[in-house]
């Protein structure tokens, strides 16, 4: 159980700073968009990604905003499919800083999954939204499962 500490509970974050883009993964909660939109406010980007089962299901993806937006269905809905889009999506822009906002026990694997596809500047910001005992039993156990996979497919 301590092995996850440092994977799971205090894992290496970074201060936002200045990127071409934030980027908003594994889903987009509430408090993740409010977090993404402060930092968007303080001047840490102009350009918003969000990774999303329904882009219709959110209002910044459905109406107009004061910087760009782009809202997409990652294929395949996972972390992967998630980095994968950063990565075409970065080609497109000539992106090569990015922002990425998860939850803290995501972070960690999150990390890994994206650099295997995202070869620019990566910042990973965790939303610290509480989470009860429950949701952190929940995701030590799905984090650790999902890190098997990071071990056998590493790929992009």
């Amino acid at each position: 159980m301590a092995v996850g500490l440092p994977l799971y509970v205090v894992p290496s974050v970074n201060t936002p700073e200045k990127t071409d883009v934030i980027y908003i993964i594994g889903p987009p909660d509430p408090s993740r968009i409010e977090f993404a939109l402060t930092l968007i406010e303080r001047g840490i980007s102009d350009s918003l990604m969000v990774s999303t089962p329904d882009p219709d299901d959110y209002a910044v993806c459905r109406e107009p905003q004061t910087f760009t937006v782009y809202c997409k269905r990652p294929s395949p809905f996972t972390t992967q499919g998630e980095a994968r889009d950063l990565r075409d999506l970065s080609a497109e822009q000539g992106w090569t800083s990015a922002t990425v906002i998860t939850m803290v026990p995501h972070v960690t694997r999150a990390r890994i999954v994206i650099e295997r596809c995202f070869t620019g500047t990566l910042l990973m910001v965790p939303d610290t939204t509480p989470m009860s005992i429950n949701k952190w039993v929940e995701q030590y156990v799905y984090q650790t499962a999902a890190f098997v996979k990071v071990a056998v497919n590493q790929d992009c």
